[in-house]
């Protein structure tokens, strides 16, 4: 499945992550073994050193996402974010693209990472939901970036 610009598919993706990833955070606030907050610690700090590689950046920021559904204990949790994981890394790519979009997102990471090492489950939920909403607003200035760009691109009507 492929986001592109389906705002459909778009949509139920950000419903998706809103509904499952604050809870998520607030299990790996809870249960996280220090490898589990070692390794995130890591995919934030290769975040941090590869802003201008799209591709380095998402493998890190997938790393992140994945640490903390790793740390919830849960072991369908990893499974559920499998299933979408193609469309998170274009969702990803599209949010690259957004001017601020991975220093806003960089921002967000630190404050759930944090959240987890101090094992405040509700500081860590609420993140999320913060990282979530910021996601969403530049999602949708990618969605709408791409259109320009297709009509752009587009060849210009034979006249009637």
């Amino acid at each position: 499945m492929r986001v592109g610009g389906d705002e459909d598919r778009l949509r139920e993706l950000v419903e998706l992550r809103e509904l499952l990833e604050p809870g998520v955070a607030a299990l790996a606030a809870r249960r996280a073994e220090p490898d589990d907050i070692a390794a995130m610690e890591t995919a934030v700090e290769e975040m941090s050193g590869t802003m201008g590689d799209l591709e380095a950046f998402i493998r890190a920021d997938d790393r992140f996402h994945r640490r903390i559904a790793i740390a919830s204990r849960n072991r369908l949790v990893p499974r559920i974010l499998e299933s979408v994981v193609d469309m998170l890394n274009e969702l990803r790519g599209g949010i690259f693209g957004v001017e601020g979009g991975p220093e806003r997102g960089q921002a967000h990471h630190r404050t759930i990472l944090s959240a987890i090492r101090e094992r405040d489950a509700t500081a860590a939920q609420l993140a999320m939901e913060d990282h979530l909403a910021q996601v969403k607003r530049d999602s949708e200035a990618a969605v709408r970036r791409m259109a320009r760009a297709e009509q752009d691109t587009s060849p210009p009507k034979e006249p009637t």
